[in-house]
């Protein structure tokens, strides 16, 4: 399994130091107001609505083609090309399947019988009608 590459590292590895800087910039202004804010900044860097370009904190990102593939947006005429692709994004993890001891057991378990109507709540007016049982599944 490959190892999860920051967006961050990836900017560095990929010679976009001012976009570092632009995030560096952005996130240490957050630390000093007191805000603890996270944010995707490969969402921020693939653009908004048609690829324009995103504007958070005063600070206007640029738009990189690599960020609009990995979050699978069509690339637009206005983003900045790198003939490097950006990293794939990590799959998630598949459940995991249950013990076979718990699965075993469940199926040994006699399902109760569950009254559908009793007779015995039925209006004295209205013949009664008789009993259904339903085996649950």
């Amino acid at each position: 399994m490959e190892r999860k590459v920051s967006v961050k590292s990836w900017l560095a590895e990929k010679g976009f130091k001012d976009v570092l800087e632009m995030i560096e910039a952005q996130e240490t202004a957050w630390a000093e107001q007191g805000k603890k804010t996270r944010r995707n900044w490969w969402d921020v860097l693939a653009g908004g609505k048609n690829g324009k370009a995103r504007n958070i904190g005063g600070i206007e990102f640029p738009v990189l083609a690599a960020a609009q593939e990995r979050m699978n947006r069509a690339v637009t005429a206005n983003a900045l090309n790198e003939p490097l692709p950006a990293p794939e994004v990590e799959a998630a993890r598949e459940a995991p399947e249950p013990p076979a001891k718990i699965v075993e057991a469940a199926m040994e378990v006699e399902p109760e019988p569950v009254l559908e109507a009793a007779p015995e709540i039925l209006p004295e007016s209205e013949p009664k009608a008789p009993s259904v049982i339903i085996e649950r599944r």
